[in-house]
């Protein structure tokens, strides 16, 4: 199983893909050689070739039937007639509406005017979903309304930079093959399909009509429909800051939460249906399993809710029938389902974050039977979390080991408190527990706040070298050996060079800068050593301004100069006020003092009080000299 895992993984790390041919070949070679084995020698393959061949087989077979369906090359500037239907929730922006679209099938799919070429047919023709744009909607959309459209295609793409989001692996592992923007729309009907997206649909509808107060209805569709669009970046900060983003993702947390009550409620069934029987674990095993599955299917079946809801079916299955499986095999073989079933889920943090968790409480449950506190679990998890989550994000909560002690139980009450709402609600036409819900809400949200203003309440570092992570993992492993191993005492050293010491080890040039990709437009981020050692930043632009109110900057920049600790800009320069060049400058200015701001555009300089450029103007920053080498008038 182990090999199986590490081929899976190293399959997906290669930047090209094996052909078919060669699948094939590898394939009918092993069939071979396998029968040739069986019978002039009576001996099998070793196990670990078998499953070596296995996982590259299953991760590279996984990979071509994705690619096989996605938009490689096709004109972005031709527009097509397609007739499909809405599935999913549409997710509702600033001056645009998302929404994933199926097309019908091949040979009703399109209607193509005369300038589409034979490989763009083609192309069309693999498509299984893709994920829209509606610009300026005059008309909400739901799941299951059948649409003729008239759009424009683009292959999957997205922004490459140091941090960033690989928006195009995302959209493969989701089986989305082409994204675009509707030019013209008209709704057909509605089809008689997506039971699951439509009660999500009139779930999200009964909390929007129910509450006036946008924070209460974002956290109970993240927490029922796992929809975070409703949150907005100070929320989110608040809950970085905290260690608590954990409780509005809809992961292991909360899959467990339903597990729990299933299991619950099964044992009880089961005890009044038959209370002679002595062994209940059937009923409790299938209660959790049958609810966990619900509720994935409530809130939109994610990658990181069918993680957890594999995750459990192996580890409660396993203790159903497997009991000569031990509980570290079981750890294995639910990591090779997940990644058999979405192989690419090993480049997401959340699945190294919740196995590793798993893990720990493994590896603490069996210390505890020698000898262990209620207490260690969560040291244990906070230790070995947090260099993951400081080479990951570039920091960690400190006080979050005591928050989730309160939270964790605390998002079980709100889960449980909205289940029964909704159930009151739809039944018996009742909101008696609404308004408690929304006061629990708000008085969470103001805690965490409080919280997140403490001043140790969150450790930002700099992102360390893998060595230095590795090291401090295993000094959090020192740290939970049995209190009578003399070696403990080397933790602390191992943890110094993630704390203080690995990027004072890495040399620094006088002078670099980064040229971002913000698509079209222009960011420029340079640093300068001083001669006493301190440093200066100049940013150049800052990339466009989308209709939704986000930015480039916030997608492309942010992320890298958040993770190299950046603490202040020196100088802005934007060399014209047009909206691809300084679009960004907003978010930009909110994250960041300016000591000194420049301009080659005259609206900029009246109305927001920028300086103007002019040629001869010099800068000397250590080792560093700038110079403005023409100025302008601006327009």
């Amino acid at each position: 199983m182990i090999f199986y895992v590490a081929v899976i993984v190293m399959t997906g790390l290669l930047p090209v893909l094996p052909t078919v041919g060669a699948l094939l070949l590898v394939a009918v070679m092993l069939l071979i050689t396998g029968g040739l084995a069986a019978s002039l020698c009576q001996c099998r393959p070793p196990g670990w070739l078998v499953w070596s061949v296995a996982g590259f087989l299953v991760a590279a077979g996984w990979g071509h039937w994705q690619l096989h369906h996605r938009i490689v090359d096709i004109d972005h500037k031709t527009d097509w007639q397609l007739r499909g239907t809405v599935t999913g929730l549409p997710e509702h922006q600033e001056g645009r509406l998302r929404f994933n679209f199926v097309p019908d099938a091949p040979a009703e799919k399109a209607t193509l005017s005369a300038s589409i070429t034979s490989p763009d047919q083609m192309a069309l023709h693999k498509l299984r979903r893709l994920r829209l744009s509606w610009y300026r909607p005059d008309q909400p959309l739901k799941p299951g309304m059948r649409l003729a459209l008239t759009v424009r295609l683009a292959a999957p793409s997205g922004m490459s930079n140091p941090g960033g989001f690989d928006y195009p692996r995302w959209l493969l592992s989701r089986g989305i093959d082409a994204t675009g923007y509707v030019r013209r729309l008209e709704v057909l009907g509605e089809k008689n399909c997506c039971f699951i997206d439509r009660a999500r649909w009139q779930l999200n509808e009964w909390l929007v009509s129910r509450s006036d107060d946008p924070t209460v209805v974002a956290t109970l569709q993240a927490l029922l429909l796992g929809v975070k669009s409703g949150l907005d970046e100070q929320q989110w900060q608040i809950l970085r800051h905290t260690g608590t983003v954990h409780l509005v993702v809809i992961s292991g947390l909360h899959i467990s939460f339903a597990a729990l009550l299933g299991g619950w409620l099964g044992r009880r069934g089961s005890m009044l249906v038959r209370p002679t029987r002595q062994d209940h674990r059937p009923a409790m095993v299938w209660g959790a399993l049958g609810l966990a599955f619900i509720y994935m299917l409530l809130s939109g079946s994610g990658l990181s809710a069918q993680r957890a809801m594999l995750m459990l079916a192996v580890f409660l299955l396993g203790w159903l029938w497997l009991h000569a499986f031990s509980h570290w095999r079981r750890w294995w073989l639910a990591l090779a389902v997940v990644l058999s079933v979405s192989p690419l889920s090993f480049y997401e943090p959340g699945l190294w974050l919740s196995f590793t968790a798993v893990a720990i409480l493994l590896a603490v449950g069996a210390v505890a039977q020698r000898g262990g506190n209620w207490w260690r679990s969560q040291l244990a998890i906070m230790l070995t979390m947090f260099p993951l989550l400081v080479a990951w994000f570039g920091g960690s909560s400190l006080l979050a080991p005591l928050i989730n002690l309160i939270a964790i139980p605390f998002t079980g009450l709100l889960l449980l408190f909205a289940l029964l709402a909704l159930l009151l609600s739809g039944l018996f036409q009742l909101d008696i527990l609404l308004p408690l819900l929304s006061g629990l809400i708000e008085r969470c949200w103001w805690v965490l706040a409080q919280v997140a203003e403490l001043p140790l309440a969150y450790m930002q570092i700099t992102t360390p070298p893998l060595w230095a992570v590795v090291l401090a993992m295993s000094g959090a492993g020192l740290l939970l050996l049995p209190s009578g191993f003399s070696g403990r005492i080397l933790a602390p050293v191992l943890w110094l060079p993630l704390l203080f010491g690995a990027q004072s080890l890495q040399s620094k040039p006088p002078f670099e800068a980064w040229l971002f990709d913000v698509g079209q437009g222009l960011a420029l981020y340079s640093r300068s050593e001083g001669s006493t050692g301190e440093s200066y930043h100049l940013i150049y632009d800052t990339g466009a301004r989308y209709r939704s109110g986000s930015s480039a900057f916030q997608y492309a920049m942010q992320p890298a100069l958040q993770r190299w600790q950046l603490d202040k800009v020196d100088l802005l320069i934007l060399s014209h006020g047009d909206n691809d060049h300084a679009g960004g400058r907003a978010q930009l200015l909110a994250q960041w003092p300016v000591s000194e701001r420049l301009t080659g555009s005259r609206r900029l300089v009246k109305q927001e009080g920028y300086t103007a450029c002019r040629a001869g103007q010099q800068w000397q920053w250590g080792q560093t000299r700038l110079q403005m080498l023409a100025g302008s008038q601006g327009w």
